[in-house]
């Protein structure tokens, strides 16, 4: 079923740009060298590196997340509990995108709804998730560790950012998230029968490596978010005395000094009062770091982007830049098979979490909270694939493998404001499969997944249950 992993081409503005003069009186204002918004993924790496390696400065981060209940923090440790983080919305925040023309209507088991005439109806939304709370989407994700082909780091077109400076750095936040194999006692069981069987399958179809993937979880099957890796430790060691977070704060605006942005607006995001404004200041610098929905919506809010899309909503320009223009919106699609001829494994059944299982994870002795729900993949041309024998949202004790494809996509979408409030997720314009291009490595990418379920051993007696074997894969990936 296509959904999708919104990538933004930059998800982190320094700002330094010339800007016209703009002046808002605040009555207070708290200083601090470096402000960073955002204290997700990047934000809680930014902070911790600048405030390690400038240990006379002192750093502030604005998180818009609220600082988590001792439930909620459970809820996010275990590496089996990723599907239910998606629906606590203290943890997520969620909407619809706007409708992608190349995809179809479905039902809600992903049946194709037809029209009269029993012909596909286009025209479908789909849910945007991003991480609402301290160490961003890394704090809800699978947790898997994708390192990008060296293909990947060419395209991306970053300055001075080659090859071996990217493997160099990717290799050293490895070590600083202590990414790692889940130890077999942590493992999905068929795992290994279906990297032997992906291995097979490129024997005669295209697939560049097979991977059981590093996972960001530790040796107990707790999560180690970007909060966990970089920002704790440093709130804890060198930073303590110069780093501060503020949750509970949701930016509403970037204001300049002169030629710079030096100042930064912010409300409670749990009132939600957009009168109460407070106000932080950087001597330094400004570092916008709210992921790929958050930065340029605050950038659009402040007057910096479009002249048509500011205007639409009554938002003078203060900065010309191409802010929610050119995006990228990876689509979804996979091979969901019944093996009837293996037992449900434990590891493969999420129904069993009892409160018995989470007293055995809360004392580190593992069981099914520590499983990951995605622990072997592949790289291919066309995107990345990730299986998983663990979906509660679809099965729940049921004998299932499904194999997805990620794509990477040629397709371009934008962003733009629906009003000026703070608080109104972005107008999402995905266009996935937007280009015939997309549509047809789909295609081959999903028919690499249905030669890796063709390739099981025959005593696992796998077959499709979507798409069905009448339905043909063009026919298919609309849905």
């Amino acid at each position: 079923m296509p959904t999708s992993c919104f990538k933004m081409l930059s998800t982190m503005f320094i700002l330094s740009i010339i800007l016209s003069s703009l002046s808002i009186a605040v009555a207070t204002t708290v200083e601090y060298d470096y402000v960073i918004i955002g204290g997700g993924t990047a934000g809680c790496a930014i902070a911790a590196r600048l405030c390690s390696n400038l240990q006379d400065a002192t750093v502030a981060v604005l998180e818009r997340g609220t600082p988590r209940t001792l439930e909620e923090n459970f809820q996010i440790q275990p590496a089996n509990n990723v599907y239910g983080n998606w629906d606590i919305p203290s943890l997520v925040q969620r909407w619809e995108s706007e409708i992608n023309p190349n995809i179809a209507l479905v039902s809600p088991f992903n049946k194709p709804i037809l029209n009269d005439k029993g012909e596909l109806q286009f025209g479908r939304k789909t849910t945007i998730l991003t991480g609402n709370t301290i160490g961003g989407s890394t704090a809800i994700s699978a947790g898997q560790w994708t390192t990008p082909t060296l293909r990947e780091i060419t395209d991306w077109g970053i300055h001075k950012l080659d090859n071996a400076n990217a493997l160099r750095l990717l290799n050293k936040a490895k070590t600083t998230v202590k990414t790692m194999i889940p130890p077999p006692s942590f493992r999905q069981n068929y795992s290994l029968d279906w990297l032997e069987s992906a291995n097979t399958a490129s024997n005669y179809t295209e697939i560049d490596e097979v991977v059981e993937f590093q996972t960001t979880f530790d040796h107990t099957g707790k999560r180690r978010s970007s909060y966990e890796s970089y920002l704790l430790p440093a709130m804890e060691g060198l930073c303590a005395k110069t780093l501060t977070v503020i949750q509970d704060a949701t930016v509403i605006k970037l204001v300049s000094t002169g030629k710079k942005i030096s100042r930064v607006e912010y409300v409670s995001t749990t009132s939600g009062n957009v009168t109460d404004v407070k106000s932080i200041s950087a001597k330094l610098e400004v570092i916008v770091s709210a992921g790929p929905y958050g930065s340029p919506h605050l950038l659009l809010l402040s007057g910096i982007g479009p002249k048509p899309v500011l205007e639409a909503v009554g938002i003078t320009q203060i900065a010309n830049l191409p802010v929610g223009s050119n995006t990228q919106a990876r689509p979804l699609a996979g091979i969901t098979s019944f093996y009837a001829g293996m037992p449900l494994d434990w590891s493969n059944d999420p129904s069993i979490k009892t409160p018995q299982a989470r007293e055995q994870f809360e004392k580190g002795n593992g069981g099914i909270y520590a499983v990951g729900i995605v622990q072997v993949g592949a790289t291919l041309k066309e995107g990345y694939i990730e299986a998983t024998f663990s979906l509660p949202a679809i099965a729940g004790g049921v004998n299932i493998l499904y194999t997805l494809c990620l794509l990477n996509p040629t397709s371009r979408g934008n962003m733009s404001l629906i009003n000026t409030s703070p608080f109104t997720p972005l107008s999402i314009f995905q266009n996935l499969l937007g280009t015939e291009e997309d549509r047809i490595n789909m295609e081959i990418c999903v028919q690499k997944v249905r030669a890796i379920h063709e390739a099981f051993p025959q005593n696992f007696l796998m077959s499709n249950i979507s798409p069905e074997p009448n339905v043909a894969l063009s026919d298919y990936i609309p849905y």
